[in-house]
């Protein structure tokens, strides 16, 4: 049975993903973010979510485009808790997108 990642899930697995491209040859590092792509396999958004917190913990801007509104709202609530905010928001037909700026302090 596939699950959604929750939040914490996703900002875990981002913030393996960032360890692990300043640590590239720690085999710890890479066993642990290996589980945890595992244990995310079964959640196509969520992994699409963990590349989005990895780019806005790292300072830089996201933007997601996307005609289902439940990812459109997993994306508003973990740039929520990452403190990221929105500079631009564009709805047309049955696509939305969302920018968003990574959280003040980066």
């Amino acid at each position: 049975m596939n699950r959604s990642m929750n939040n914490s899930e996703i900002t875990e697995l981002a913030n393996l993903q960032l360890a692990v491209d300043q640590s590239p040859h720690d085999d710890t590092l890479q066993q642990r973010f290996k589980k945890a792509l595992d244990r995310a396999a079964g959640d196509s958004t969520g992994l699409g979510l963990s590349q989005m917190a990895a780019k806005l913990m790292s300072g830089r801007s996201y933007q997601i485009t996307s005609d289902n509104p439940e990812t459109i709202a997993r994306a508003r609530s973990l740039a929520s808790e990452l403190g990221a905010s929105i500079v631009e928001f564009e709805e047309s037909e049955n696509l939305t997108s969302i920018k968003f700026a990574p959280p003040t302090g980066h």
